[in-house]
């Protein structure tokens, strides 16, 4: 049987998203935002309600919450529920690589140049990799990489109206950047209003198709914003987890700087992007303006939105980058010659990814013993077997990203004090728990004003807590690993 013959392109447009796939898959790290998203959807599952007051922790126990992610947390559950955990990293991947497939044909269909589409898009990969996390996010990409295509390839016909209206009716309802499905039919109408109006003023305007399907996109998507359980409270969600998180230094919602991996690669990105257009022959549209400019200072103003500037800006400077190819190729450009070559090149990757599933990373030789393991390396299982054999019950102290999966797996008999859902603690509860962390001279007060028995902390975050309870005569350590440390009241 001969080997078939394909041509070269198919392998670079499906290569950014088999990278995506590998990378996914292959992480080890606990996510911090999962568990307790598939314990609320749990909840929801078996109560056949909203999860609208808290049941997880003893500090907001009862306290009303706005869940504006229940659809995702609905699904999150249902995967754990079907195959596990593995099987939610397996989705995950799978999101986040039909993203970037999408947007690798965006740049294809922009640029018309095959090797400038994967060039750009692995730059997106290389841009998005500190936000590939296992969390609601990964359907948020999905339904970004759909409404940017469907506007940028379709922007005069009615179904790109229908499109938005779906996308923007999910993504309300599954995580916390759906305005953006608001922003993107925005710039669109603003740039070819614009366009229309500088050739013929507001007449042309009004009889230009493209202007009046993109207002109709704005529209849509405005009031499917609010198709949510709670449309009052729409877009307070949205601004307390940035105001919220940005307030008590979380990381991530922190603005972009040189300090990190997220910082230098965006940085690198900008200068990339201004070089480019800098020496291409082809202007950028107004479109492309408008989306570099925005997408740009929102992914400054925030590390958690590198992501999206990295899904929008390949399919902005396509054409520019391929202008530049075109330029400094000096010879034409051959026909692309199909090969078998090709065909078990492609045949490799797709057995590389399919030898990296999380059911099968343990078995890749290929993988180093780090990306081989069967669960997350800061995973606090022991911990979990070592609670439950004690008969742990009642009131614990916890670090923040151990919550959720301590509550998933230990309750209703334990109540966490802190989970990852930092906007709706108050910040009396907040304040609490960065004193007891960094054992200010009150800690030991704090912890017993919350009645608190057993403490469960990771080392690795700070070792003054863990210090402060060994020299304490009030406590003793009762288990001790490589992830963590228990401490028990002692009677």
């Amino acid at each position: 049987m001969k080997t078939p013959k394909i041509a070269l392109a198919p392998v670079w447009l499906v290569l950014p998203a088999l990278l995506a796939l590998l990378y996914v898959w292959t992480a080890v790290e606990l996510p911090v935002d999962f568990w307790h998203r598939a314990n609320s959807g749990r909840m929801m599952w078996q109560t056949g309600t909203l999860a609208e007051r808290d049941v997880f922790t003893h500090t907001i126990a009862g306290r009303p919450i706005l869940n504006q992610n229940w659809l995702a947390e609905l699904a999150m559950y249902g995967l754990v529920r079907a195959g596990g955990f593995p099987l939610v990293q397996f989705v995950a991947g799978i999101c986040y690589a039909t993203a970037l497939a999408i947007i690798t044909t965006l740049c294809w269909y922009r640029s018309g140049n095959v090797r400038v589409a994967a060039g750009l898009a692995l730059v997106g990969l290389v841009l998005a990799a500190s936000n590939l996390g296992v969390r609601s996010q990964a359907f948020s990409a999905v339904l970004l990489a759909v409404e940017l295509f469907a506007l940028w390839r379709w922007p005069d016909r009615r179904s790109t109206v229908a499109v938005v209206a779906v996308v923007e009716l999910l993504w309300t309802n599954t995580h916390g950047a759906f305005p953006l499905g608001v922003v993107l039919p925005g710039v669109f109408f603003m740039a070819t209003a614009w366009k229309t109006w500088r050739k013929g003023g507001f007449r042309a305007m009004s009889a230009d198709r493209t202007t009046r399907c993109c207002l109709a996109c704005v529209l849509v998507a405005i009031v499917m914003m609010f198709c949510c359980p709670h449309p009052e409270k729409t877009m307070d969600y949205v601004l307390g987890v940035a105001s919220k998180s940005s307030e008590r230094q979380i990381e991530e919602w922190l603005p972009t700087s040189l300090g990190n991996y997220a910082g230098v690669v965006f940085s690198a990105s900008v200068v990339l992007v201004i070089a480019v257009v800098g020496l291409a022959r082809r202007r950028l549209d107004p479109v492309g303006v408008l989306l570099l400019v925005a997408f740009a200072v929102l992914a400054y103003r925030a590390q958690r939105m590198v992501i999206w500037w990295a899904l929008v800006m390949p399919a902005a400077l396509a054409p520019q980058a391929a202008g530049l190819w075109n330029s400094w190729k000096k010879t034409p450009a051959k026909r692309d010659e199909r090969s078998p070559l090709n065909f078990v090149i492609l045949c490799l990757l797709i057995g590389l990814a399919l030898m990296s599933t999380p059911w099968t990373r343990p078995y890749n030789p290929l993988l180093p013993p780090a990306k081989r393991l069967l669960y997350p390396v800061d995973e606090p299982r022991q911990v979990v077997g070592f609670l439950k054999r004690s008969g742990c019950r009642g009131r614990i102290f916890n670090t923040m990203e151990w919550g959720g999966y301590l509550s998933w797996h230990l309750q209703p008999e334990v109540k966490v004090f802190i989970d990852g859902r930092i906007d709706f603690f108050p910040d009396a509860v907040w304040n609490d728990y960065i004193r007891i962390a960094g054992a200010a001279p009150d800690w030991e007060l704090t912890l017993a004003r919350y009645n608190v028995e057993v403490v469960v902390w990771n080392p690795e975050l700070s070792k003054k807590l863990p210090i402060a309870l060994e020299q304490s005569p009030g406590w003793k350590n009762v288990y001790h690993d490589a992830t963590a440390t228990v401490f028990a009241r002692r009677e």
